[in-house]
């Protein structure tokens, strides 16, 4: 795996937190909607964060096992960036994801730890740029 194959990797990621942001961002701020909506289906509002939760746990699903590919092929061709993105990247995206899951109020709790792991990949993302 290349530098240039562990950048584009990176960058992907990258933008999957930011989805995962807006989306944990959502499940906290529900959309107002039609009044007469919620008076003959109050169920409703609860069904659409349930679907939004639902989105943005598999987003954070796709990252951890993404994570995980490029951590394995990196050890394998024993790569020097290794320790580093192992060491930075230590979050357990998939207990989030499921604790999501679980209560998605949770989301206020998790989105600081979101973008702090989106801060490292930044971090590490220049790494990479500025030995090119």
């Amino acid at each position: 795996m290349g530098e240039n194959a562990i950048l584009e990797e990176l960058k992907y990621i990258h933008q999957l937190l930011d989805e995962s942001i807006h989306k944990m961002d959502e499940i906290l701020r529900p959309r107002m909607g039609n009044v007469l909506w919620r008076v003959f289906f109050p169920a409703g509002q609860f069904m659409q964060q349930k679907s939004i939760t639902k989105e943005a746990a598999a987003i954070l699903i796709n990252i951890g096992t993404r994570l995980q590919e490029m951590i394995v092929v990196l050890e394998e061709r024993k790569h020097p960036l290794t320790p580093t993105i192992q060491s930075q990247l230590n979050v357990d995206i998939f207990v989030i994801a499921d604790k999501l899951v679980e209560l998605p109020e949770r989301a206020q709790y998790f989105i600081p730890t979101i973008e702090d792991f989106q801060k490292r990949i930044e971090e590490i993302i220049k790494k990479i740029e500025s030995k090119e």
